[in-house]
């Protein structure tokens, strides 16, 4: 019952962002507007084929998220936390992606993983891509699911995480308050001890003659040895996620080379020493 209710109102909310009324959505999808009623009030089961016509009318190409949201009409899965109507299913998906993996890799030349953000951090993060219209409840929310995700670390069986941050992750970032950017530091510093954390800081590309020139990757791998690994593209409206073999293995490539350029892992601290006394400085 609680899959169906979570099924409809991520339906409801997607037929309401393209602006249609119920009845329109059950006209093209050969539907009657008293079973699509049923379906997002979670009323009724809903068939796969019923689900997949409304994700194709409401233009939801995206075969990963597709999938992630007709898994639950299929009962593959438990609903989690991520499922709730108010997150994104695209972010829904990279979410229970974090939830079933054993090993992560990110790089962010531009700011932090979500993994690794403050509150403070968080917050400022929301603010700055959000339209400027954006609600304090809205920030509010946006960093709430933030630090949500975290939660995933802290599991006994969660995945180990391996991140690759350039300076200007740091010197740059979206907070205008120096303690602020003190503290996610120091939290850094606390994260880069934890035994199943790795932090590495890339050197410049004029040491390194190695130049990345994309969009901020997370790599994630799967307990389940027959399940590929996916990558997600932190892109503009959110992160698209990747299945593609080849592809997958580019990125992999691009990651080895990222870690093997970048600082040395016993020496994260003292390079972000060095950071965090030009900030204070």
């Amino acid at each position: 019952m609680i899959a169906q209710t979570l099924i409809g109102q991520q339906l409801a909310r997607l037929r309401v962002h393209r602006g249609l009324r119920m009845e329109e959505a059950a006209a093209a999808v050969g539907l009657t507007h008293a079973r699509v009623a049923a379906i997002e009030t979670g009323r009724h089961e809903p068939q796969e084929r019923e689900v997949a016509a409304l994700l194709e009318h409401y233009g939801l190409q995206d075969w990963h998220e597709r999938q992630h949201l007709l898994s639950l009409v299929r009962g593959e899965r438990e609903p989690g936390w991520y499922d709730r109507p108010e997150v994104p299913i695209w972010l829904s998906a990279a979410c229970a992606s974090e939830d079933r993996a054993s090993l992560i890799y990110s790089y962010g030349p531009h700011y932090l993983p979500a993994l690794l953000q403050t509150r403070a951090y968080a917050e400022a993060a929301v603010r700055a891509v959000q339209h400027p219209g954006a609600t304090t409840e809205q920030i509010r929310t946006g960093a709430d699911l933030i630090m949500r995700r975290q939660e995933v670390l802290r599991r006994e069986d969660g995945p180990a995480l391996w991140v690759v941050l350039d300076r200007r992750t740091l010197l740059d970032p979206p907070l205008a308050n120096v303690d602020a950017r003190l503290d996610q530091i120091d939290a850094l510093i606390a994260a880069a001890k934890e035994p199943r954390i790795t932090v590495q800081m890339a050197r410049p590309s004029t040491v390194t003659q190695y130049l990345y020139n994309g969009a901020p990757f997370t790599l994630t791998r799967f307990p389940e040895r027959h399940r590929e690994d996916l990558l997600a593209l932190h892109l503009l409206h959110g992160s698209k996620l990747i299945s593609e073999p080849a592809l997958v293995e580019d990125y992999h490539i691009a990651f080895a080379r990222l870690y093997i350029s970048a600082h040395p892992v016993d020496a994260t601290p003292d390079v972000l020493g060095e950071i965090r006394a030009l900030v204070a400085a």
